[in-house]
């Protein structure tokens, strides 16, 4: 059985340090699942590294976790093979571990919040609900995380800061919602009734 960490390999700033090729980023993982399940799946394509599940402060995993395999080719792989592979009930997804969040590729918080509705009123080229769909839908699952950590980092750091960037941007409201739905965080939660 290959080694567990519970944080990130030593050797680099992202999971995998110097060798970020060799590890993939999975999310979807079911609640369920423990390290040594997912350890199993994985090892079916080749030796793993490490692995970690990212916890919350209670220690409960958030159903996202790292892969860490033992070279380029089986992270590979894995990529190609275990993406949509269903475990407990749930698919997963698998791709490419970034080389670290801040330095995604993806949008930011502060680029996703664009200007307010009032300057995006004037700008043309499409609704802003179009926008926003047209972007979400180019991200990644590592930018998804990256900005709804953003947005959770600032709730913790600063609430009234947060209150007034959800107020003044609503469209990031429906970008969360977005980045939800396209990881199907959403599955068993009734929809909202309809209104009176």
């Amino acid at each position: 059985m290959a080694t567990m960490h519970a944080a990130p390999p030593q050797g680099g700033g992202a999971p995998g340090g110097a060798g970020g090729k060799r590890t993939v980023f999975v999310g979807n993982i079911p609640y369920t699942a423990t390290e040594e399940q997912l350890g199993e799946v994985f090892e079916g394509v080749g030796a793993i590294a490490s692995l970690r599940l990212v916890r919350n402060d209670l220690g409960v995993h958030k159903g996202i976790g790292f892969v860490e395999f033992h070279s380029d080719a089986s992270a590979d792989t894995a990529v190609r093979v275990l993406n949509n592979y269903e475990m407990n009930g749930r698919m997963l997804r698998v791709e490419p571990a970034t080389s670290g969040l801040s330095n995604s590729a993806g949008p930011s918080l502060a680029q996703l919040a664009g200007p307010s509705p009032k300057a995006q009123a004037g700008a043309g080229g499409g609704s802003a609900l179009d926008a926003i769909t047209r972007t979400v839908d180019t991200m990644t699952a590592n930018q998804f995380y990256e900005v709804m950590g953003q947005l959770h980092g600032s709730v913790k750091s600063n609430r009234d800061q947060a209150m007034q960037l959800l107020v003044g941007h609503p469209q990031l409201s429906i970008v969360v919602l977005r980045m939800q739905e396209r990881l199907n965080m959403l599955e068993g939660i009734p929809p909202p009734p309809p209104p009176a």
